[in-house]
């Protein structure tokens, strides 16, 4: 049992070099690059660098959130405010990814979840307040009532999203 620990540890390991060295085909992630993604989110008109910038930082942050403690707030401003809902969708993972300070980060998360007009915006915002485990439990009445728009069984998946969000922040087993 140690030893498939050992080894997946090691292997997680090599994945991270080989990601960050950008072996593999994925793209060189590096801490210094955070300005450079933080002026691109903040600044750009076109979405699509936006949220490669989010991705980039969202990347880098899973690795360790204290290379990407400046990039939260403009993350929450994305959530927030971005026109486009691809980048408020990117942004909402990475939040999640990251799991900043959930005192600040979970009540921007709720009401996202609450007033945004994209489905796709909802369904990622509520995965990652499923992130924060007990941290979130505020939102658990808003979460179970956005889950009652997939009854259907054409909506098993986005259903299953949050029935998953929810046990991640009851700490319910899945049935």
């Amino acid at each position: 049992m140690r030893l498939a620990t050992l080894v997946s540890a090691g292997i997680a390991a090599l994945s991270i070099n080989v990601l960050i060295a950008g072996g593999g085909g994925a793209t060189k992630v590096k801490k210094e690059d955070i300005p450079k993604h933080l002026k691109t989110l903040t600044s750009s008109p076109n979405a699509a660098d936006r949220r490669s910038a989010v991705n980039a930082i969202a990347d880098l942050g899973a690795l360790s959130k204290k290379y990407v403690v400046d990039a939260v707030e403009p993350l929450k401003k994305a959530v927030q405010a971005d026109s486009d809902p691809g980048v408020r969708k990117s942004a909402a993972r990475a939040l999640g990814q990251i799991n900043p300070d959930p005192t600040t980060t979970v009540p921007i998360l709720i009401e996202a979840l609450k007033k945004d007009s994209s489905m796709d915006v909802k369904l990622t915002v509520a995965e990652s307040l499923g992130m924060y485990g007990k941290a979130a439990v505020d939102a658990l009445p808003l979460l179970r009532e956005f889950g009652n728009n997939f009854k259907d069984k054409k909506d098993k998946n986005q259903s299953m999203v949050v029935k998953t969000a929810i046990g991640n922040i009851t700490g319910a087993k899945k049935k």
